[in-house]
């Protein structure tokens, strides 16, 4: 087994669930966890299946996932986010 395939493996097997422990803690509604879970797996899948070279899977999954996290937060504070309801109720109006 090469070292993608083992990282790829423990990522599967420990990684994922936590990750969305960590998005489900974090924010407020299942969807923006699972969102956001989703993000950060496909950034952390990327990582690995670039060349990048990762020597601690574990540090670098939670590093990527707060920065995510905090991304996320400015978005969300700076309002790029809008939501279906907002918008019908705003044309009622």
């Amino acid at each position: 087994m090469t070292e993608k395939e083992n990282l790829l493996c423990v990522f599967e097997k420990e990684m994922i669930s936590k990750i969305y422990g960590f998005c489900r803690i974090k924010l407020n509604t299942v969807e923006d966890a699972e969102d956001l879970s989703q993000d950060i797996c496909l950034e952390v899948l990327q990582a690995i299946n670039s060349e990048r070279q990762i020597e601690n899977l574990n540090a670098f999954v939670w590093s990527v996932s707060n920065h995510m996290f905090y991304n996320w937060l400015r978005k969300k504070k700076h309002g790029t986010t809008a939501y279906l309801t907002d918008i019908i109720i705003s044309d009622e109006d």
